[in-house]
């Protein structure tokens, strides 16, 4: 993948697509539909979790696509809650994507920038998820922030 995808099960799907898309847009101006994304609801198998059971956690999918050669970073997918940041797996990939931006596993892989984009929906309208405008921070080469709508 090119990118890893962190989110909880409770964003609407067509939210979820929102935000990707224009995630993919903001880093691939051309080209973005060429963006490969690593999302667990895709990619494990929901009724076989026996992948997670291994002691190392760095040995798990997520912590695998995140590692691997071609992921360039992660994209995390919020709710106006943050409601990501309470659940343990996407607590532990961010905890993983900043020791990849910070260098801490160049044991285990050679590369050389790593970046961590955050979306989430911003309402118009009060209470009105329908009404809701996308909104992107990419982390920029330099350690800055750009603000995408």
């Amino acid at each position: 993948p090119m990118w890893m995808v962190s989110h909880w099960w409770g964003t609407p799907f067509c939210h979820t697509v929102s935000m990707l898309q224009l995630q993919a847009s903001a880093r691939m101006s051309k080209g973005a539909e060429q963006a490969v994304y690593w999302c667990c609801t895709f990619a494990n198998n929901q009724h076989d979790l026996s992948e997670l059971e291994d002691g190392d956690v760095l040995q798990s999918p997520f912590a695998r696509a995140m590692l691997c050669q071609s992921c360039v970073g992660m994209v995390l997918l919020c709710d106006g809650g943050v409601t990501p940041m309470a659940r343990i797996w996407c607590v532990f990939e961010t905890h993983v994507a900043q020791a990849l931006r910070s260098g801490l596993f160049a044991d285990r892989t050679e590369k050389r920038r790593y970046f961590l984009d955050i979306c989430a929906p911003v309402l118009r309208r009060a209470g009105d998820a329908d009404a809701a405008t996308m909104t992107l921070l990419q982390d920029a080469v330099g350690g800055g922030w750009n603000e995408v709508s």
